[in-house]
């Protein structure tokens, strides 16, 4: 590619019906060594799975879940309940994704999780994350915890929370989200 972005379109032709254009973006990447999930029309979609586990112990470990969720597995913490890392999350067990992005600006992460009721009372179900070494965000997967949300997220078999995040820069990051409680 002669610059660092270009547009095009495909157009897809058949019998039996009047054919599809598609509208192309390409990206010539700056960077030869980009590795892990790139960006691609402005997204990012990553397996749950893929991630590297990190800061893992016998009392708060991720694990994966085998044939769980909308596509191959899921992951899942488990956390003896005497253990709690609201005070100090980035001592906590996290996934860590590497990221390319070609955007720069704020970035919405939106989270894909399996429906889950309210067991702890007096507070909901909470991870933190956060993109590029910034500090954790608190994420309440419950805070809205109503019936409507709750048979919304049964129904869709999923449950979306969404975090914003402001990068200066494009390029290599990293993306982790830690196990609270």
């Amino acid at each position: 590619m002669p610059s660092s972005q270009a547009v095009g379109t495909v157009t897809i032709k058949g019998t039996g019906w009047g054919g599809a254009t598609i509208k192309v973006l390409a990206t010539k990447a700056l960077d030869k060594n980009i590795h892990g999930f790139i960006e691609a029309d402005g997204y990012i979609a990553l397996e749950a799975a893929s991630a590297k586990p990190m800061q893992q112990n016998i009392d708060a470990k991720w694990v994966e879940i085998s044939r769980h969720g909308r596509t191959h597995s899921s992951m899942t913490g488990l956390i003896q309940p005497e253990h709690n890392f609201l005070k100090h999350i980035k001592t906590a067990p996290y996934l860590e994704y590497d990221l390319h992005l070609f955007s720069s600006g704020v970035i919405t992460i939106t989270a894909y999780l399996a429906p889950s009721l309210n067991f702890a009372p007096g507070r909901g179900l909470r991870f933190a994350i956060s993109l590029d070494g910034e500090e954790p965000q608190l994420i309440d997967v419950l805070a809205e915890n109503t019936n409507a949300k709750w048979e919304e997220s049964v129904k869709n078999g999923v449950h979306k929370v969404s975090s914003k995040h402001v990068l200066s820069t494009p390029g290599a990051k990293k993306l982790r989200l830690y196990l609270v409680e």
